[in-house]
């Protein structure tokens, strides 16, 4: 008798033994199943056709006119990675192509190119850090802005954009899929951003301007429409050994003394602009040789100049090179 309850007992045990894996394998499989929760951001922003949202430093704001404002550190991450303050004149130098732009954060003047725009908006100051409306930069970046549901949707100009329209009312997928998620209803006629043909037949990854990316069927779209073409990125490389009597840099310019801030800076840019366009030549000769200059303030000089240029079809060209670095020439597409 003792025997046979001991052997239930074993029985049990290896039961609930049994029982507890087939729970534990439930448990594992559900969590593996299940779609992954995102985690709630209260506003998004998309910046050519890229969720950026995460890699903003501090919270973007929007005031009451939906204008949106960045902390410098954003404006730098997401726009402009040479942006620099600068201490001694209270100014922020941002450049954009074949533009240069100074915030002059006193005065709330935006020095661009050569001309000098006062903001409408001011700039906010809040836990010891600066904040830019963005609606005052837009000719800078040349970029389009748009904002609905809070959601932050930008486009630079300089790039490809394609649309299309909705003929109904249609479900945003999250696969390409019928029974996929819905993860927003666009009303007929709605407009959307085309991103590229699904993998799978007969649906179409878009992104809304509700800052949704999704999947719409191809037939409940209108023809999609090429609003812009990608604008060429590259700048012309001249061959040192190929000058024909380009202007030359004056030497006497070239040193730490003279291209101490900005606006000295400034100074000899626009008297070489000035230059080339009077002379109507368009080469430019940097020659390096035995130049006094730190290496900062150097590449400071060049990354400012080389938008100007651009603006009007010159090239410059660096020869006798101790002090840049290569990488620094690659980046800028120089010799």
């Amino acid at each position: 008798m003792k025997k046979k309850k001991k052997l239930n007992k074993k029985k049990f045990i290896k039961r609930i033994i049994q029982l507890i894996i087939i729970v534990l394998i439930l448990v594992v499989a559900i969590k593996i199943l299940s779609p992954k929760k995102q985690q709630k951001v209260e506003n998004k922003l998309i910046v050519n056709n890229t969720d950026v949202t995460q890699n903003l430093s501090s919270r973007m704001y929007l005031d009451g006119e939906n204008d949106v404002y960045f902390s410098l550190e954003d404006l730098k991450e997401i726009f402009d990675q040479d942006l620099y303050y600068e201490e001694s004149t209270n100014k922020v130098i941002t450049t954009c192509k074949i533009k240069v732009g100074a915030i002059d954060l006193d005065s709330n003047v935006l020095e661009l190119n050569t001309a000098s725009i006062i903001f409408s908006k001011g700039i906010l100051s809040y836990d010891s850090k600066h904040y830019v409306p963005l609606s005052e930069l837009k000719s800078l970046y040349n970029i389009e802005i748009s904002v609905k549901n809070n959601n932050v949707v930008i486009n630079s100009l300089y790039n490809e954009l394609i649309t299309a329209k909705t003929k109904k009312e249609v479900s945003l997928k999250e696969k390409a899929g019928a029974f996929s998620k819905t993860l927003e209803k666009i009303p007929e006629d709605e407009t959307v951003i085309f991103l590229e043909n699904a993998e799978k037949k007969g649906w179409l990854k878009v992104l809304t301007y509700n800052g949704n990316f999704g999947y719409i069927k191809e037939n409940n779209l209108t023809e999609r429409n090429k609003i812009r073409s990608n604008m060429d990125n590259t700048y012309p490389v001249v061959d040192p050994n190929n000058l024909e009597d380009p202007i030359e840099i004056n030497k006497k310019d070239i040193t730490t003394e003279k291209m101490q801030d900005f606006d000295s800076r400034k100074k000899i840019v626009n008297d070489l602009i000035n230059k080339i366009i009077s002379k109507e030549k368009f080469q430019v000769k940097m020659d390096l040789k035995d130049a006094d200059i730190e290496k900062e303030k150097l590449e400071r000089f060049v990354i400012e100049l080389l938008p100007r240029m651009r603006e009007i079809g010159a090239s410059l060209i660096i020869t006798n090179n101790n002090i840049l670095e290569q990488s620094f020439l690659e980046k800028n597409n120089l010799k």
